[in-house]
């Protein structure tokens, strides 16, 4: 018997994006579940085709909107939840993929299916990770299905059971580093993230500035607190059994700060920000 598979879409202030998220998945899937953080209404009542959508009075966070689908669907009985972000375009035949390489490993404790990611903003592979002690694996574009530890939220097919076993989003993660902590509960849990290989997301993840000869993303001050904040929460809790990931994390800290100061505008106010989410990542 076919699983059944739902798609959540967390929406915030792009109806035209939104719009071809949902096209490019509803014919692949039982239903499409929007869940709609945006500040002004995204006239999802007049889409087309038949939706579930649920319009949330303020924006209450990625991690709880998230929540909120994933119970939705569990609500009508899916096998598995598919998870998306509003400018994700699934290709053709991705989902019926995906479960032809979960038959391929009947014994397996998977939790969740990835498909490789190809990023419009950088017009290249975004990598899936694998941690090994101290050392990285970075996985583009393998030639065969990968065992992985890490990939982003956007385009994982999570299992009910996974759901069940290893629980939902953490709610305290506003934004950002969600994806990490879910795929490291999974590995502490003993489940297991396959990463398809003839599978394809198309997915946007922001748009790059640069300057001297370096490419770099400039957020928003808060945006940089999350960041600090959670990446410090989740080296805390996994650091232990992905040491690697702990070692990366906290060159990155390093790295952005240089780039605040060498080339972000608003220089003050982030470093305020910056420092104020590493505090608070520490003493959580």
């Amino acid at each position: 018997m076919k699983p059944s598979i739902i798609a959540v879409v967390v929406a915030y202030n792009d109806y035209e994006s939104l719009t071809k998220t949902i096209e490019s998945i509803y014919e692949q899937v039982a239903s499409v579940i929007v869940i709609d953080n945006s500040d002004r209404e995204m006239l999802c009542e007049i889409y087309p085709k038949p939706i579930v959508y649920l319009k949330n009075e303020t924006n209450i966070g990625l991690a709880k909107a998230l929540n909120q689908g994933i119970q939705k669907a569990l609500g009508l009985k899916c096998d598995w939840v598919l998870l998306l972000d509003q400018d994700s375009l699934a290709r053709v035949n991705m989902i019926e993929k995906m479960l032809a390489s979960l038959e391929s490993y009947p014994y397996e404790k998977i939790a969740q299916i990835a498909p490789l990611i190809y990023n419009h903003s950088s017009k290249n592979y975004f990598p899936s990770y694998s941690y090994h002690g101290l050392r990285i694996q970075k996985i583009f574009k393998p030639s065969q299905d990968s065992w992985i530890d890490f990939h982003i939220t956007s385009g994982t097919l999570i299992s009910k059971e996974a759901f069940e076993k290893v629980g939902l989003m953490d709610e305290d993660f506003f934004i950002d580093y969600i994806d990490y902590d879910y795929c490291f509960r999974i590995k502490e849990k003993g489940y297991k993230t396959l990463l398809c290989s003839d599978t394809l997301l198309e997915h946007t993840l922001g748009t790059q500035n640069r300057k001297i000869g370096i490419n770099f993303i400039e957020h928003a001050p808060w945006r940089i607190y999350y960041q600090n904040r959670n990446r410090i929460i989740v080296m805390r809790r996994y650091g232990s059994m992905v040491r690697a990931f702990v070692m990366a994390e906290s060159l990155r800290i390093l790295l952005k700060f240089a780039k605040i100061l060498l080339l972000e505008t608003d220089k003050n106010k982030k470093i305020k920000y910056f420092v104020k989410g590493l505090y608070h990542g520490i003493k959580r």
